[in-house]
């Protein structure tokens, strides 16, 4: 079976690192596996990019133009919004690899707009990292439940008008899915995600599989903690949080409401003193009881032995996201033995057995997800490592997922 996977990037953003990594589970796994992407970071076997010269230069004048809309809706929300409707010659690129099966991930930008996907003439698989394939643009709705009708009157656009940009996209995805219902399927990384799928009209008679990402256990594995603070050069004594601020300044991820649990945490007498390690965002500070909280800042960590060693340098992570599909930090550190700590939204559940090997929060909560830090610090020690470890591996590793991801693609074309 020849498996081609399209990603917009091979190593960028959340989804990218999902994809490639399945990618080098159908490789590991002996599979032949192609991974065609818009931009390439890397340097992974098998991996192309979709254009070059001439075409690569048109791809870039197709991308501009399809973002062109949304000048006309200014002022407009932060929130991520991607038209992705201009035709491309995509398939003709597809066609080169001579494919069994084509799976899809992220791929926005333009990469593979959907009014493209009946000329590919492949059985397809898409895997959804967000809601972007069943709503009207968006790729989170922040509670809006508009994609359930048609959209328009789009909140993330700042729109009042029915007929607006969201729902002519809708219209378009409604048009094009009809052709697909027999050769597509669609995997979900969260029961969560699954869930919304099977509801959502646009996807209605289009088989809807949850599947979680796999992870490189081989690399995402328990080490030793006092080893791996050195070499960060980190308190060897003492507990440690590593707090998930990446996008900070996105307010789906939470960051505010992070600040806010470690000022509680702070605030409370019988709450042990905590290091917080935090990547990247270096203006952060906090400003309570002294001692209490020591903030260690270090650089973004892209390498991924690197970021296992972190992993396993802290105590707990803690993720404060107010939505969230299924998370590669939360899903790493538990194969590494790290007890983690969210807020009981999306996927998190997936991940996460309550006070088993971590926390769920009650949804915005930061009272409660502080008692969550102190609940982990006082009864989830360095012996849980090695079961939370256990069971992550069993459920996230290649080994376990291949098997399942290699059943749908067989489906899809026997």
């Amino acid at each position: 079976m020849r498996i081609l996977q399209l990603s917009s990037y091979d190593t960028r953003y959340g989804a990218a690192i999902a994809a490639r990594r399945l990618h080098e589970a159908l490789l590991a796994g002996g599979e032949q596996c192609d991974f065609l992407v818009y931009e390439k970071q890397g340097h992974f076997p098998r991996t192309e990019l979709a254009y070059s010269g001439l075409a690569k230069i048109m791809a870039r004048v197709r991308r501009r133009l399809d973002y062109l809309p949304l000048h006309y809706y200014r002022p407009r929300s932060t929130s991520y919004f991607s038209p992705n409707w201009m035709p491309s010659n995509l398939p003709r690129r597809i066609d080169d690899f001579t494919p069994n099966v084509v799976h899809m991930h992220w791929c926005q930008s333009n990469f593979v707009p959907t009014v493209t996907l009946p000329r590919v003439g492949h059985p397809l698989v898409w895997t959804l990292h967000d809601m972007w394939a069943f709503t009207g643009g968006c790729h989170y709705s922040d509670n809006c439940q508009r994609y359930l009708g048609e959209c328009g009157a789009c909140p993330i656009l700042n729109s009042t008008r029915e007929n607006d940009l969201s729902h002519w996209l809708w219209k378009q995805k409604r048009n094009t899915y009809k052709t697909l219902r027999k050769s597509l399927q669609i995997v979900c990384p969260s029961n969560w995600m699954a869930g919304l799928a099977r509801k959502a009209p646009l996807l209605e008679g289009i088989p809807v599989h949850a599947v979680p990402n796999p992870i490189g256990t081989h690399i995402f594995k328990p080490a030793d903690k006092i080893a791996a603070r050195r070499q960060f050069g980190l308190p060897e004594q003492g507990h440690l949080m590593l707090m998930g601020t990446a996008a900070s300044y996105d307010p789906r991820k939470g960051f505010d409401l992070l600040d806010e649990t470690v000022q509680r945490y702070a605030s409370q007498a019988d709450t042990p003193a905590l290091g917080l390690v935090i990547l990247g965002h270096k203006g952060y500070a906090v400003t309570t009881t002294p001692g209490k909280l020591q903030i260690h800042h270090l650089d973004f960590v892209s390498d991924e032995a690197h970021l296992a060693a972190l992993y396993n340098a802290v105590d707990l992570v803690a993720l404060p996201s107010r939505e969230e599909n299924l998370s590669n930090m939360l899903a790493e550190a538990l194969c590494c033995g790290t007890p983690c700590l969210a807020f009981a939204i999306g996927g998190n559940g997936d991940l996460i057995s309550h006070q088993s090997n971590g926390y769920l929060a009650q949804p915005f909560d930061t009272s409660d997800m502080s008692a969550g830090v102190n609940w982990i610090l006082k009864k989830l020690g360095t012996n849980a490592r090695e079961s939370i470890s256990r069971a992550a591996h069993a459920r996230l590793s290649y080994e376990a997922l291949l098997p399942v991801f290699l059943k749908i693609y067989r489906a899809g074309f026997e």
